[in-house]
């Protein structure tokens, strides 16, 4: 419902041409190392025990370009 709902505001505010939508496990993406200059997550780490959020925050690291 998420991606659709994604893909829904990209039309409406006329940038879906410049974005690519995925689907991806967040604990286990198949991105390259340092592919994006953010990775942003919103409602999620408060959902997670601190085991996951430590999984999590350390793929979101891995896929962000350094600093």
């Amino acid at each position: 419902m998420a991606l659709e709902f994604s893909k829904y505001l990209a039309n409406h505010f006329r940038v879906s041409n410049k974005i690519n939508f995925t689907y991806e496990d967040y604990f286990d993406t198949k991105f390259e190392d340092n592919k994006f200059d953010v990775a942003y997550n919103s409602g999620v780490f408060e959902h997670l025990e601190i085991d996951k959020a430590r999984i999590l925050l350390r793929e979101m690291m891995r896929i962000a370009k350094p600093g």
